[in-house]
């Protein structure tokens, strides 16, 4: 209880026993009794005085205004018939009674239905010799004070992003869950597969939906006493108190089932999970826990690899949609590079990993907006910064793919200049891996012999004078050579 309002409920016991000692006639100024009134209606707090039948003597307009009661008219009316004031508990708190009374987190329901929190004192009125005339109740709007300590709760304890716990909160639960009644106890580690590579592709902002999506996921599953935590980035933690081994695991089985039907960017929502169990006291928690995470760090191991490479799969088809003339462009190119057998020292591995090269190197394109992509006039300086940065793009997502992570270098080199005034690092020549600088000639002979939105096909005249041009500066001399080599035989 605030030190005001207590201060006021100890001022008021003693100032209205005064008062109705001028109401009986023991003073008869009624100067006295309106100096009195006037100052219970300035006081700041509310102030309601009943007598000891419960009905109202007296109600200032803070109070009026506090319990919803403007005008409204209640005079010599039973307080408990217009004012009905309920403990944190739900209950009907009473307002009647001869002992001082303290409740703190009380509300009562507006006309609008809208909740309003209380603090009030009850405190008895007694006059002469412990005649017992009534209450003073006090009474404080506390609503605003309860929703910011609300929202503090709520910051403590709730992840910002999905709403759900944090670890903090989680941590304190396990203490608390860590009891023979709650034996056994079971914990789910889960971690949402391809949360790197969806930020890579399209932005943290579909990074945010998968993690929230996944949250959501989990919470379905959950029973009314199980508890739900976000533990750490892309991991998350269920608590599970009285649940074995099989539940958990028919826990896992059902949220695996529910995913399938959930996607992010065309992405199905993917989450790997371990689970383990404590049945003992003496059995150590920790332990429980790096055991689901155990489990869970298998299963994504196991998982990850067709995750990863379906998703660079989805992440190129969804560039084709966004693009079409990026699904011509990569065909184009690897019907370039397949004439390159027999040439520049190239294996037939090399040669297919040219030909993979010419589907994925572009594929940091995905993050840039379809209006860039397709501009038919010429770029601004800032626009040409953010398509500068696919190659960058393009090889996070790359890197992240098991299957395809040995090409990661490739796909970040293939605009660098042969004379080292390329992008993104500054190579030159040889610094330039070999499949980088084969790519680019590739990539620069099908842009240049197809139509563009910005411009019309050049005739091979003109390509074959632009390759000789930028011989020694911009390309591979020794990779022009060649080129030109499969060109004259077009």
């Amino acid at each position: 209880m605030s030190k005001h309002i207590r201060n006021t409920s100890s001022f008021l016991s003693a100032f209205l026993s005064d008062r109705l000692y001028f109401r009986k006639g023991i003073s008869k100024s009624r100067r006295n009794v309106e100096r009195l009134n006037t100052i219970l209606s300035s006081i700041r707090d509310g102030i309601i005085i009943t007598d000891a039948k419960g009905n109202i003597e007296f109600i200032n307009e803070k109070a009026r205004e506090i319990c919803g009661l403007i005008n409204k008219e209640i005079a010599k009316k039973p307080l408990a018939e217009i004012l009905t004031i309920y403990s944190a508990d739900g209950n009907v708190y009473p307002l009647t009674g001869e002992c001082v009374s303290h409740v703190d987190n009380a509300y009562l329901i507006l006309e609008d239905h809208s909740r309003r929190y209380v603090e009030m004192y009850i405190t008895p009125i007694v006059v002469g010799e412990g005649i017992w005339e009534g209450n003073s109740i006090t009474v404080s709007d506390i609503t605003e004070k309860k929703r910011t300590e609300e929202e503090l709760q709520l910051l403590t304890y709730h992840d910002k992003l999905t709403a759900i716990y944090n670890r903090r909160f989680a941590e304190e639960q396990l203490i608390k869950l860590d009891a023979p009644q709650y034996y056994p106890f079971s914990v789910i580690m889960a971690d949402v597969n391809g949360l790197k590579m969806t930020n890579d592709a399209f932005g943290h902002n579909a990074g945010d939906r998968l993690l929230i999506a996944t949250a959501s996921s989990l919470q379905s599953a959950c029973r009314q006493k199980d508890i739900l935590a976000r533990w750490g980035g892309d991991e998350y933690i269920l608590l599970l108190p009285n649940t074995d081994e099989a539940e958990a695991a028919e826990i896992i089985e059902k949220i695996s089932r529910s995913n399938k039907k959930e996607f992010i960017e065309n992405i199905n929502l993917s989450i790997s999970m371990g689970y383990a169990t404590k049945h003992r006291k003496e059995e150590d928690m920790d332990e429980v826990i790096k055991q689901a995470d155990d489990m869970m760090y298998k299963e994504k191991l196991a998982v990850s690899r067709s995750v990863k490479n379906r998703t660079v799969n989805i992440i190129l088809q969804t560039l084709y949609v966004k693009n079409e003339s990026e699904r011509e462009h990569s065909m184009g190119i690897a019907q370039l590079v397949n004439q390159l057998e027999g040439r520049l020292n190239l294996t037939k591995n090399q040669i297919t990993d040219l030909r993979v090269l010419g589907q994925i190197h572009d594929i940091g394109k995905i993050s840039i907006d379809d209006t860039i992509l397709n501009k038919s006039s010429q770029l601004s300086e800032q626009e040409y910064e953010i398509v500068k940065r696919h190659s960058e793009r393009g090889y996070q997502i790359i890197k992240a793919s098991p299957e395809l992570m040995y090409l990661a270098d490739e796909v970040l080199c293939h605009h660098e200049r042969y004379d080292g005034r390329g992008y993104p690092r500054g190579l030159k020549s040889s610094e330039i891996p070999k499949l980088s600088r084969i790519l680019a000639v590739a990539d620069a002979i099908e842009a240049m012999l197809s139509d563009r939105p910005y411009r019309k096909a050049l005739s091979m005249e003109a390509t074959i004078k632009e390759l000789r041009s930028n011989s020694g500066t911009q390309f591979d001399p020794e990779v022009v050579d060649a080129f030109l080599k499969v060109l004259s035989l077009s």
